[in-house]
């Protein structure tokens, strides 16, 4: 019987304006102990030094490499698709450019999960906070214990959501290769589309209950830019913005309703999508926001989520709306009147009953 090829994994990084942190992240990936590995960096036009650092460092580490500099500003949705199609492994895996991957065994157990399960087509895996001591910062257990499941529509409605953060998402690059497409650029969650796409046209979905990633590297003890810094500076304005949540489930219903021609089968994933979303992400946000003192933004969102306004992008029945309605109300009332300790302490909770699984 002959002896399988070892697979292979790119490493896929999207780049703009932080290479003190991708350098970071580039010099954890020399300690992994499997070598079938390329390193893909995608640099969005930056206007920090990456152009000059990150190639000579890359070429000075012996990593097998690829770095493309984008000939014209990409933005995010684009230049994630450009990293993956750089690619040239059997696997693509997404880092961000302040994630490093967990351990030095991170890319061996992967292998071996994806041999022992038959290869599947895309993979989810669970991530946990950087420290700077490498014992590790809470875990974030997107997936509750690894399971295997089948590529039907089904399966992307009930995982949806755990495409959402980027890191760790891990497409064979035949199926991306299919899957990908412009149309959701702009988005700013194309990697929800495409993971729903993948295994909507029959891809399989591994539940790896394993932390591969760990997110939000600090350089000189401080991380890098987020939503926070750029909400604090923003002066916004009383309008309906869903900030983004919005797009989660859209992008999912994009990927997911063209394959049921029923239209009770469509109807009933459009609810339960939107109502998984209301349920669990916009209150978080809402949550969130009102930690950071951030009121206007969390006012603009429920604007922003209401049905009526959420569903505009999405061809439904007038009576879909009403569906949601009463989950939006018990959501935004929770979200706005609970004190911000007790949501604390309630949003573990809660998002562990999202992720729970039917027992098999």
């Amino acid at each position: 019987m002959p002896i399988p090829e070892p697979i292979t994994f790119s490493i896929c990084i999207p780049q703009h304006n932080r290479s003190r942190y991708l350098l970071a992240v580039l010099d954890s990936l020399r300690t992994q102990r499997y070598p079938h590995f390329e390193v893909v960096v995608s640099d969005d036009c930056s206007t920090d030094d990456t152009a000059e650092v990150v190639p000579a460092y890359l070429e000075a580490s012996g990593m097998r490499y690829r770095f493309h500099r984008q000939e014209r500003n990409l933005r995010y949705d684009a230049n994630l698709r450009a990293s993956l199609a750089l690619g040239t492994g059997d696997y693509l895996l997404i880092l961000g450019n302040d994630d490093v991957l967990a351990d030095e065994n991170a890319l061996t157990d992967l292998a071996e999960a994806l041999e022992s399960h038959g290869r599947p087509e895309v993979i989810i895996s669970n991530f946990r906070l950087w420290t700077a001591d490498g014992t590790g910062g809470a875990e974030v257990r997107r997936v509750p214990r690894t399971t295997l499941l089948p590529g039907v529509p089904a399966t992307a409605v009930a995982h949806y959501r755990s495409f959402s953060f980027v890191a760790g998402i891990i497409f064979a690059r035949e199926n991306f290769t299919r899957a990908n497409t412009s149309a959701y650029d702009g988005s700013i969650f194309v990697q929800v589309y495409l993971g729903c796409k993948v295994i909507t046209d029959g891809g399989r979905l591994l539940l790896w209950n394993r932390v591969l990633v760990a997110k939000d590297v600090e350089v000189d003890g401080k991380p890098a830019n987020s939503y926070k810094d750029v909400e604090r500076q923003k002066k916004r304005k009383l309008e309906p913005n869903s900030q983004g949540v919005s797009s989660i489930a859209w992008v999912a219903s994009e990927a997911v309703l063209p394959a049921l021609q029923d239209p009770p089968a469509r109807n009933q994933a459009l609810i339960c999508l939107y109502k998984t979303l209301l349920r669990y992400t916009y209150p978080y946000w809402l949550y969130a926001h009102r930690k950071e003192s951030f009121r206007r933004a969390a006012l603009c969102m429920a604007w922003g989520c209401y049905p009526t306004i959420l569903l505009k992008p999405v061809e439904h029945p007038w009576w879909v709306t009403l569906k949601l309605f009463p989950t939006y109300m018990i959501s935004t009332i929770a979200g706005f009147l609970l004190p911000v300790s007790f949501l604390r302490r309630l949003m573990p909770w809660g998002y562990r009953l999202s992720k729970r699984l039917p027992k098999t």
